[in-house]
């Protein structure tokens, strides 16, 4: 759980794949960010194979941020 952001104006966001795997799915891939508030971005992990998928997906926003997202069907 993150406490809402401390800065007071408005910003967007957006989710860009930069290694895309279709067992991977991130809902909403931009928006806006409300001064002193957050957003709930959801991922999904629907494995299509018994088998280890990895994507990777930069946040943009106020600042850049690489996340490597792994996940294993079993």
């Amino acid at each position: 759980m993150q406490p809402p952001l401390q800065v007071p104006v408005d910003f967007e966001y957006e989710i860009v794949e930069v290694k895309p795997n279709p067992a991977f799915r991130v809902e909403p891939a931009r928006g806006v960010v409300p001064g002193r508030g957050r957003v709930t971005v959801d991922m999904w992990f629907c494995p299509l194979a018994l088998t280890t998928e990895e994507a990777v997906i930069e946040v943009r926003g106020k600042g850049v941020c690489v996340c490597v997202c792994v996940g294993g069907g079993v």
